[in-house]
């Protein structure tokens, strides 16, 4: 609260005014009596509760509840005391109006001071008074808005039970002068303040020593003198130090260690030594953070009479230490190593490894749990200076924004030994757990004065006592004790009832911004003969008939106090969960049982338990009719001491199988694969220290391995496999030898887990997400070792080490825990190692928690493993379940209506959070549940309709269509709209690295529909079975190297079955009888021959086919068109006509419809065709042509004016940017450019870029560049068509730039010639039944192919010439459909069908007829796809193929050329390759590889297209890959012209014509054979 203008006038008016503002006399022997000392309060609001006004530290404060008079607060000094002084420490909102009172029995008080006209400040007054009790009792705020709040409540006197204080000893550090091993002065955020050394002595909290972050750092102090040294105190900042020593010296350089600590956790340390030095040293060893080591303060206190006299053992450090584990290893003993903070607080009945990731995990860090929320449901529990508090929070309210839901308030009542005085020593132990529940010690010393069971879903919480005749009940909000029959019982202070239970109605307020008031009602349940005493607020209690037990309940109503008083004798013990995946029947059975021992004979062995909605909704167990609100829905209760649900599980496989939808296209998904392969190809990249980052690049590489293993590119699934056994075999082996905290891990023995140095998000420090970042680990194994034997068998043990880390089936594992990351009870996984917050745990990912359990469930798969199959399922199965319930409210039942959202980004123990760790945007809200996207994902859209909800949920709150994550969002919008998605897929929109995963689910949705769990695999096989109208299909996994029978049924038994082959995802009718699931086709047929026999027969024959089950015929092909069938290798056909040449292949086909790859094709022919044609370049006619110039300088027509008489120049130096424009008034088609600087010889350009373009405003990239070396440039490249030409300047000179003339070339009369398309066959991305491909290539004009929709990029047209064509032009005409011309393209060439490269040519359809000339190509495949958009459909009535005609390349003199190369060869020099002899040769002299070269120097430029290597002599010699570079200076080669594999030994290469003076051709293969060559010719 801050001061008010008015009230600080009243307030320094009140420093003259009241007397009680200055410090009294006291008497001599008075000391302070109150300090940690229990201490009640009539309310608390927030974490300001009352043992903050009494812990000596003048920065906290208790604040009472707003609004609200009288407020009080007592403190108990523990025995009868003599008050003398009383000193309140007053915050800005006092009590204007208040007493001090004293008493013995905390119901009877005296008053012994009284003030009406308190004006704020310190009351500070003599008092006398006598007894145990003392309150400060508030009767008016000053600030009515407010509540009462007090720094310290102070009260002094003689006796009590704290001891009178000893005098205080002198900080001896303070002050003195200090040495560090580093300051943190290299951090520009920071001031001198922040890290200097002597910060550390000078008694300033302000102020901090910081070190460097590396191991290892020290301070010391010098003391002056030697010392006798009693207590160091270390008053860390968050940068703390985990593991250091103490040491003292004589001479600050031999030190001596008096103490170690190797589990600090930070805050301020106070270690007792007994130690003589006059430097005293902190030697720091291991950091508990990844910054340095931070202290405020380096205290040093000299020993006093009656210190204690410690001793310390200082234990060893062992060395670092690699654990083999197959062939993968992992570190332990780095002391370095980042770890989580040690689990101290348990007693010897807790050995590691102790689960993490719970809910009860904060008890075992921090003392008291740091007052963090213990959630039990219904209940909320927290340990407090007052003891254990008990909430029953109900269903929550809604905070001020509506973006959470808090169930949470002061607590109703607390449990407490009045045994335990030492409140500051008070602590809580876990003294044991089972699987949802937790044994709890408090106590003040080594004695369990208090051991408290607390159960999950319970109403009951169980106690034991040390001293039965100590227990309290305290409550702020007690407002009435009752019995059986609801009368009222004990309603005066200091009357006592003796029974065996009571009924505690409280009246109660939650946290709302407007709090709300709740009566809620408990039941005690304790021995007969139990002694129960009011005393205000309090009930005490004197167990009965000699025993030590006590439950408290929370009551459904009060008229339940009898029901749950049979049950209230049934201490649970343990609880245990067990699980079963039924394979035959397709369900996951989960028996949640609590064991009980009956403290008293007549009473029920039964305990109640309340189940959660994910549980009753899935249950059979008989319930009662009782039920809880709370913060996950309502609960309903079960009489008894187990209950069972009951999920169905219908499988998980890795991936899909290929989609089969209509605009489904592999082409496209193959592009999309691209973008990862960029990714992947930057190594830079590939490897992430960061585990959980690691983990995204490891799923998309996983992903694309199926998808490419199933669309049979083994070329790049074997890519992605290399790149995964990169990564994780690097991660699964750790090395001395290695970089220190680099990719490996490191196992904790303290919790027992495993963790690498480096995390975002405290996978070290926080065992934070375990199974979110390992999920991706084991996912990416299963895939890898689906297809590795040896990953698996090398690196399996690693992997499961993960797995037993966060996801452990065994209850007996000497290293892990049982479960880590999982809550059973609660059916969901938790993030946090600790569950340190007042909300209790929290989990974001919700996807990545299934993701992590599906990567379990498919190594199980992978390794015939069936406890990590089973325990994946189990998970998978039960997380599921509470995601739709808790995450997306599927049901709409369990959030409170006031809650808007359509989901929750974060579910806490107690409360839901509409947001992220990272980001307020609805779509990261949302898309953090649907990532990463997989097959798994399909289980979100077993019904579609709630799928569609929340997406329609999301729309809601993001105001609008995803902008962002599209490659989540629309995986997940396509579980109930597909189509949806696919109108407005876009990949430019999406990240690119995700592009082919989204498209490939997105179409599987399309294809196949929605999961279902209608139909099962009995076998417990990998399937995932989808409905799409009444039509279900099953997707098959089967990863092992042997086939697998799997037998499918459904609610009426058997349905159908399958054999899978080994490695193989197959797609089968789940309905059928399959058989052999065969997805391999034949081999293909060979040596196809063709004869015409006769004028209208050809006969054909050919070697057979293959097959892995048989082959059961052959189809033939004529021309591209399927003409007939045969089970032979031979076919007759008949009815041709005369004088023609037919085309043909064949394919062989098995029985599954399985096909073949196409035979060679053969060709017979009647008649003889001819061709042919000249070959010379033309200058174009420039009439009417016009030039534009910058600058405009002199004469920009001379350019074109036929005279080198004249000229444009630029009339100034010549710079880059500046630039010449041709237009030519209409498209030309031209593939060379030459500009004549003669007469101006040193004019010339000394560099250049040409540009060209049909609008004069788009240009595109460059068409060619080069440097200009003389007056007459001649630029060649592959042929244009064009209305614009740009020149633009790249070099400087000082010389201006001065062009005479400047010609246009084309073709001249040797007209390219179209190729014979027999045979060929065309296919298409949409294909239109009616009017197919086929049509493009069938010689009419009449008959077309078309799209049969909206032009739309990504739309294609491939054509397979059946072998490799060399070719230079396409032609694409689409007369008759005039206006169906595509309005932008994109040409590609392959030789194998899948991989297309990058675009040859592109441009924009401006009539029917589109011609397109490029360099020239030699490929078997071309590719046309659209990159426009137009109402109209894209229709292509005729594509023809063009290549040179008639007009063979010349091959150039060579006479006066010279040739070096690498490696050289005494006596097969290169030379000989220009000799004109076949009898000599040059070689290598050594197996061919990468990097050898030759190089051709012509004397002087040359232009040219091609060269002809012959190896002829030496046939095994020729150059197995090899790329052509050119230059003019023999220096700078550019980039390669051409590039190629060689296949025999004459290697003919083609390209853009080219002039330079240079040729050099480089090996990129290796073989066994020399690189030889006799002879290499250059032609134009």
């Amino acid at each position: 609260m801050k001061f008010k203008k008015i009230f600080l006038i009243f307030f320094s008016l009140s420093i003259f005014l009241n007397p009680y503002l200055f410090p009294q006399a006291e008497a001599a022997d008075s000391y302070l009596l109150s300090q940690n000392r229990p201490v009640f309060a009539s309310s608390y609001k927030g974490s300001a509760e009352p043992s903050l006004a009494v812990d000596g530290d003048a920065t906290t404060r208790w604040e009472s509840q707003w609004g609200r008079d009288p407020q009080w607060i007592y403190v108990d000094l523990g025995a009868t005391a003599s008050i003398t002084r009383v000193v309140v420490r007053w915050e800005n909102a006092y009590a204007k109006s208040f007493r001090i009172e004293v008493s013995n029995n905390e119901y009877e008080w005296t008053p012994i001071y009284t003030n009406s006209a308190f004006t704020g400040g310190t009351t500070d007054i003599q008092v006398s008074g006598t007894g145990r009790y003392v309150r400060l009792y508030c009767l008016e705020r000053t600030l009515p808005a407010y509540g009462v709040s007090v720094f310290e409540f102070e009260v002094y006197g003689t006796g009590g039970v704290n001891p009178p204080p000893r005098p205080p000893a002198p900080n001896v550090a303070l002050n003195k002068p200090a040495v560090s091993s580093s300051e943190e002065n290299n951090n520009p955020n920071l001031q001198p303040k922040d890290y200097l050394t002597r910060n550390a002595t000078d008694g300033d909290r302000s102020t901090r020593w910081s070190s460097l972050a590396s191991d290892p750092q020290w301070i010391y102090v010098d003391l002056g003198q030697p010392i006798q040294i009693g207590k160091v105190v270390l008053r860390w900042e968050t940068a703390f130090g985990r593991a250091y020593d103490l040491q003292v010296s004589d001479d600050a350089v031999r030190w001596t260690t008096v103490y170690r600590q190797l589990h600090g956790s930070g805050g301020t340390e106070e270690i007792p030594l007994y130690a003589s030095g006059r430097y005293v040293r902190l030697y720091g060893m291991g950091r508990g953070t990844g910054y340095g080591y931070s202290l405020y303060e380096l205290e040093v206190y000299p020993y006093q009479a009656g210190d204690p006299q410690p001793t310390y053992p200082i234990p060893s450090i062992p060395p670092v230490s690699r654990v083999q584990a197959g062939s993968g290893s992992y570190e332990i003993n780095d002391i370095t190593q980042l770890e989580p903070l040690y689990p101290g607080n348990r007693t010897d009945r807790v050995q590691p490894p102790i689960p993490s990731n719970d809910w009860w995990q904060n008890l075992l860090i921090r003392r008291l749990g740091n007052g963090n929320g213990l959630v039990t449901l219904p209940l909320k529990a927290k340990y407090t200076r007052n003891g254990l508090a008990l909430l029953y929070p109900g269903a929550g309210f809604i905070n001020g924004d509506g973006g959470a839901i808090n169930a949470d308030g002061p607590p109703d009542l607390y449990v407490m030994a009045g045994n335990i005085t030492n409140i500051a020593a008070m602590n809580a132990k876990v003294d044991g757990y089972g699987d949802f529940s937790v044994d709890v010690v408090l106590s003040d010393d080594s004695t369990a004065k208090m051991r408290t069971t607390l159960v999950k879903g319970s109403p009951y919480v169980y106690h034991t006592f040390s001293d039965p005749n100590a227990v309290e009940i305290y409550s702020p909000a007690l407002t009435r004790i009752f019995d059986d029959s609801g009368a009222t019982i004990l309603s005066t202070d200091g009357s006592s009832l003796t029974a065996d239970h009571i009924g505690i109605e409280v009246t109660n307020v939650d946290g709302a911004p407007t709090p709300r008031t709740f009566v809620r009602h408990y039941g005690v349940f304790a021995p007969p003969g139990t002694v129960f005493t009011k005393a205000g607020n309090k009930i005490k209690i004197r167990l009965g008939s000699g025993q030590n037990y006590l439950s408290i309940a929370v009551l459904p109503s009060s008229s339940d106090l009898n029901y749950y008083y049979q049950h209230g004798y049934a201490f649970v013990t343990n609880t245990q969960v067990q699980y079963a995946y039924d394979t035959a029947a397709g369900t996951i059975t989960t028996t949640f049982t609590s064991m009980t021992s009956p403290k008293r004979a007549g009473f029920s062995a039964d305990t109640l338990m309340a189940l959660l909605p994910h549980q009753w909704k899935i249950s059979d167990t008989p319930l009662t009719s009782r039920t809880y609100s709370s913060i996950r829905g309502l609960m309903k209760v079960r009489e008894g001491n187990s209950f069972t649900t009951v999920d169905r599980f219908s499988g998980i496989i890795p991936q899909f199988a290929e989609p089969e939808n209509p605009e489904y296209s592999r082409s496209n998904l193959i592009s999309y694969l691209s973008l990862l392969d960029a990714q992947l190809a930057n190594t830079s990249g590939l490897m992430n220290l960061d585990p959980y980052w690691q983990g995204k690049v490891l799923h998309p590489a996983a992903m694309a391995a199926m998808i490419s293993h199933q669309i049979g590119d083994t070329a790049r699934r074997d890519m992605y496999l290399s790149k995964l056994r990169t990564i994780l075999t690097d991660w699964y082996t750790f090395s001395p030898d290695e970089p220190l905290h680099s990719y490996y891990f490191h196992y904790s023995s303290d919790w027992g887990t495993l963790f690498p140095w480096a995390s975002g998000f405290g996978v070290n420090t926080g065992i934070t997400d375990h199974h979110f970042t390992y999920g991706y680990f084991v996912f990416a194994s299963a895939v890898l070792a689906a297809f590795d034997d040896n990953f698996k068998t090398q690196y399996g043990p690693m992997v499961e080490h993960l797995i037993r880390d966060y996801a452990n089936p065994s209850r007996t594992d000497p290293l892990y825990p049982w479960f880590r990351n999982f809550d059973p009870y609660e059916g969901h996984s938790w993030a946090g190692g600790f569950a340190d917050n007042d909300s209790g745990n929290n989990q974001e990912a919700a996807g990545e928690a299934l993701n992590a359990w599906a990567a379990v469930y498919l190594w199980g798969i992978v390794t015939g493993n069936q406890a990590y199959r089973d325990a994946g399922a189990w998970g998978f199965t039960t997380e599921l379940r509470a995601i739709e319930q808790y995450w997306f409210n599927y049901d709409g039942d369990n959030w409170i209506p006031e809650y808007r959202h359509g989901v929750a980004g974060q579910v806490w123990g107690s409360a839901y959070l509409y947001g992220t760790y990272f980001s307020g945007a609805p779509v990261h809200i949302y898309g953090i549940h649907w990532l990463p996207t997989a097959e798994w994902m399909s289980y979100y859209g077993r019904n579609p309709q709630e799928a569609a909800d929340l997406y329609a949920a999301f729309l809601r709150d993001n105001g609008g269509p995803e902008t962002d994550w599209r490659h989540i969002v629309w995986p997940f919008q396509s579980l109930s709209d597909p189509q949806a998605v696919i109108a407005k897929w876009n990949p430019s929109l999406l990240q690119q690295n995700e592009v082919f995963n989204a498209y490939w689910f997105i179409h599987n949705v399309a294809s196949y529909g929605n999961r279902t769990t209608d139909i099962w695999a009995e076998n417990g096989a990998a399937v995932g079975v989808y409905k799409k109208g009444t039509r279900y299909t099953a997707h098959v996994w089967n990863p092992t190297s042997s086939p697998m029978t799997v037998r499918f049924r459904n609610a009426g038994g058997v349905a159908g079955s399958a054999v899978v082959p080994p490695r193989t995802l197959a797609k089968v009718d789940p309905m059928q009888n399959t058989g052999v699931v065969d997805t391999q086709p034949p081999s293909t047929p060979g040596n196809l021959t063709a004869t015409a026999v006769s004028s209208s027969q050809i006969n054909l024959s050919w070697t057979a086919s293959t097959d892995n089950v048989g082959v059961a015929g052959y189809d033939v092909y004529r021309n591209g068109v399927k003409v007939g069938s045969t089970t032979s290798t031979s076919y007759s056909d008949t009815g041709l006509a005369a004088s023609t040449t037919y085309s043909y292949f064949v394919k062989a086909r098995d029985a599954a419809g399985n096909e073949s790859a196409a035979s060679n094709t053969a060709s017979a022919t009647t008649q003889a065709s001819g061709g042919g044609g000249g070959g010379s370049l033309v200058a174009l006619d420039r009439t009417g042509w016009t030039v534009t110039t910058s600058p405009a300088g002199s004469g920009a027509a001379n350019m074109l004016d036929g005279s080198l008489s004249t000229r444009w120049t630029t009339g100034t130096a010549m710079a880059p940017g500046q630039y010449v424009v041709v237009d030519m008034q209409a498209a030309k088609t031209f593939r060379r450019i030459v500009m004549d600087s003669t007469g101006s010889n040193n004019d010339y350009a000394r560099g250049y870029e040409v540009y060209v373009s049909n609008d004069g405003v788009n240009w595109g990239s460059a068409i060619a560049s080069g440097t200009g070396t003389g007056p007459v440039i001649t630029v060649d490249f592959a042929t244009q068509t064009a209305r614009y030409i740009k020149i633009v300047q790249t070099g400087s000179a000082s010389y201006w730039w001065s062009i005479h003339e400047l010609n246009v070339y084309a073709d001249g009369g040797g007209t390219p010639t179209a190729l014979d398309r027999t045979g060929w066959t065309a296919t298409s991305s949409p294909a239109v039944s009616g009017e197919p491909a086929s049509n493009l290539l069938d010689g009419q004009l009449s008959t077309r192919w078309t799209t049969g929709t909206a032009m739309a990029p990504g739309q294609y047209v491939v054509v397979d010439m059946q072998a490799a064509k060399t070719f230079r032009r396409i032609v694409m005409d689409s007369t008759g459909s005039n206006n169906d011309y595509a309005r932008g393209y994109e040409v590609y060439v392959s030789n194998d069908g899948v991989n297309w490269g990058s675009a040859i040519a592109s441009g924009t359809g401006t009539g029917p007829v589109i011609t397109v000339d490029f360099a020239v190509q030699t490929a078997r495949y071309i590719k046309i796809v659209q990159t426009g958009s137009a109402s109209y459909w894209w229709s292509i009535h005729e594509l023809n193929v063009y290549a040179d005609g008639g007009g063979t390349p010349t091959a150039l003199d060579r006479t006066g050329w010279t040739a070096t190369s690498s490696p050289a060869v005494s006596g097969e020099p290169a030379s000989n390759l220009l000799d004109g002899q076949l009898s000599t040769r040059w070689t290598t002299g050594t197996a061919m590889a990468p990097g050898q070269y030759v190089v051709v120097d012509m004397q002087a430029a040359k232009t040219f297209r091609r060269i002809v290597m012959d190896s002829t002599g030496s046939n095994n010699d020729y150059a197995r890959g090899y790329e052509v570079y050119v230059s003019n200076d023999g220096v700078n080669w550019g980039s390669a012209i051409a590039s190629g594999t060689g296949t025999g030994p004459v290697l003919t290469i083609d390209f853009a014509a080219q002039t330079a003076r240079y040729i050099k051709i480089v090996q990129t293969g290796s073989a066994s054979y020399w690189w030889s060559a006799y002879e290499l010719n250059v032609y134009n």
